[in-house]
């Protein structure tokens, strides 16, 4: 689980350049294509990201 997982919608937006926005695009494509993850990005507050063993 990451809270805040949008930080402020700079997250979502790729023009946003700022490291820390990087490295969640990063490592929200990393936990979305691992196979042995189901993952869900929840649009609640700053978001949430879950992802669960299958």
């Amino acid at each position: 689980m990451i809270n805040d997982a949008l930080d402020r919608d700079r997250a979502a937006n790729p023009a946003h350049r700022e490291p820390t926005a990087v490295r969640l695009r990063e490592l929200h494509r990393a936990l979305r294509e691992d196979e042995r993850l189901a993952t869900a990005l929840l649009p609640t507050g700053e978001g949430l990201f879950l992802a669960s063993r299958l």
